[in-house]
């Protein structure tokens, strides 16, 4: 970016470059779908850096803003939300909001809450990550990227995360969106889903047994039907015999029941 920058004020291009601190749905992916998902929120060292994440509706109003305006060119612009967290104080919103809907639950969100399994607490739900690994790691993988692809993305990443935990990540506030109506706008969004899948299989599981059980009611119901009207019960009131041509293959048993069936000769 720095070279578009250099290039574009040497050749008179007009720009205006917005570097936003983070995403709210960056946010919400790394922190609330793991607490969703059973497993615990993973922050990076003490989680003491300061960011204030922005909505991306926010960031959108800022860049309309910034071409009907004016005012913005050629400048380089460092935005952020109107709330700054530090990365575990932001992480505990995440256990605060996400973890009524996880914790003492088996199978998800949309299970039923366990008797037996108390809610976790929100630091239960936060796992720190040691940064000495990191450390370790980084300057390897740069030694290896000339020789393998995989090696060169490593070391990017874990450039990133040890940047990312070691220093604040805090722009001009911008935008009315909250980080919290975003977490739980997620923790909503996943409980819904989760509810309409297993209500689509109650359903499925409803239509399946319905037929089945509805052929075998109809098809018993025409085989007494057709042996009655081949056969004269025998006296007594006795059971009629079974239909002619019942269970012959090939046939189903309400047609062969009802098609096979004729009026004794003795009758005619």
């Amino acid at each position: 970016m720095d070279t578009v920058m250099r290039e574009s004020r040497a050749a008179g291009v007009r720009f205006c470059v917005l570097r936003p601190t983070a995403y709210f749905k960056d946010m919400t992916a790394w922190l609330v779908d793991p607490i969703l998902a059973g497993r615990p929120a993973r922050i990076t060292g003490g989680g003491s850096p300061r960011i204030n994440p922005i909505d991306g509706a926010d960031l959108a109003q800022l860049v309309r803003e910034c071409v009907a305006e004016g005012g913005s060119e050629n400048r380089e612009l460092l935005v952020g939300g109107p709330q700054v967290y530090t990365l575990r104080g932001m992480a505990q919103l995440a256990a605060e909001v996400a973890g009524p809907a996880a914790a003492g639950r088996e199978g998800g969100p949309a299970a039923t809450p366990s008797p037996t399994s108390p809610p976790a607490a929100p630091t239960d739900l936060i796992k720190p990550r040691r940064l000495w690994p990191l450390r370790l790691l980084a300057p390897l993988a740069r030694c290896a990227s000339p020789f393998s692809a995989r090696a060169a993305a490593l070391a990017d990443g874990a450039r990133f995360v040890l940047y990312s935990a070691t220093h604040d990540a805090v722009g001009d506030p911008y935008g009315r969106r909250l980080l919290k109506g975003a977490f739980e706008a997620r923790v909503e969004a996943v409980r819904s889903a989760a509810a309409a899948t297993a209500a689509a299989a109650v359903a499925a599981a409803s239509g399946a047994n319905t037929p089945a059980s509805a052929a075998a009611g109809g098809g018993g119901g025409a085989a007494a039907a057709g042996g009655t009207a081949g056969r004269p019960a025998s006296g007594g009131g006795g059971a009629a015999p079974p239909a002619q041509g019942v269970g012959r293959p090939g046939m189903p048993r309400t047609a062969s029941a009802v098609g096979l069936a004729r009026t004794p000769k003795s009758a005619k």
